[in-house]
């Protein structure tokens, strides 16, 4: 069973191997509107109807995230979003979609494949949170161990998704889209088709509120 799920993701990795992107920091992006930017836009509302939803699908703000399990900026955006859904409750749904940079990350495919079996059983946004939180122990981790953790109730069914690689191809439509959009690199957050060119408690708190504005 675990021979199979390494056959499956290094099968999927090989079809994604020219998708590298590269990111120094998340603070590095150019605040100015780029052209991937626009295209982001452009493409909202089918952003903003795909994807992995954590929240209620009647949430007036939609707020969409590019990530990948073993980036140290997306842990951070991660925790700021979280913040974001407390203090906005039934107001934020949010649209999770995988973008794992497998040159530079070699266990995020395998990351996000996990997540998606765990979604499975409702425990997508807890299994995510375990990845986020032991990001540096990914690679010593066990999947069903993490699963066990983010309360995940039949472990079995888990780990017989995991190996099937039963979600792969729903991983690689989310990797399709990011590079259709050419976008730079992860973390990608956007607030009811606005990009923030910087993740911040503020920031994102005052992409909510323009958005609430606009959706009365």
């Amino acid at each position: 069973m675990k021979q199979l799920t390494r056959t499956i993701l290094l099968a999927f990795a090989v079809g994604v191997i020219s998708f590298v992107i590269v990111r120094s920091s998340a603070a590095d992006r150019d605040p100015t509107v780029p052209a991937w930017s626009e295209a982001v836009q452009r493409r909202w509302g089918e952003i903003a109807a795909e994807g992995t939803l954590l929240g209620s699908e009647a949430a007036p703000v939609t707020v969409a995230v590019f990530s990948d399990f073993q980036c140290p900026f997306c842990a951070e955006a991660d925790s700021v979003l979280r913040q974001a859904r407390e203090a906005n409750a039934d107001a934020v749904r949010i649209r999770y979609h995988h973008m794992p940079l497998t040159a530079i990350h070699p266990y995020a495919l395998q990351a996000a494949h996990a997540a998606e079996c765990a979604a499975e059983q409702g425990r997508f946004d807890a299994y995510a949170k375990a990845l986020f939180s032991r990001q540096s122990q990914i690679e010593s981790s066990s999947w069903v161990a993490l699963a066990r953790a983010a309360g995940v109730p039949d472990l079995e069914r888990f780990e017989h998704c995991h190996a099937s690689g039963t979600h792969v191809r729903r991983i690689f439509a989310d990797l399709e889209r990011a590079r259709s959009l050419k976008l730079p690199g992860t973390p990608v957050v956007v607030v009811n088709g606005e990009v923030l060119s910087r993740v911040t408690p503020q920031s994102l708190e005052e992409a909510i509120r323009r958005g609430l504005r606009s959706a009365r």
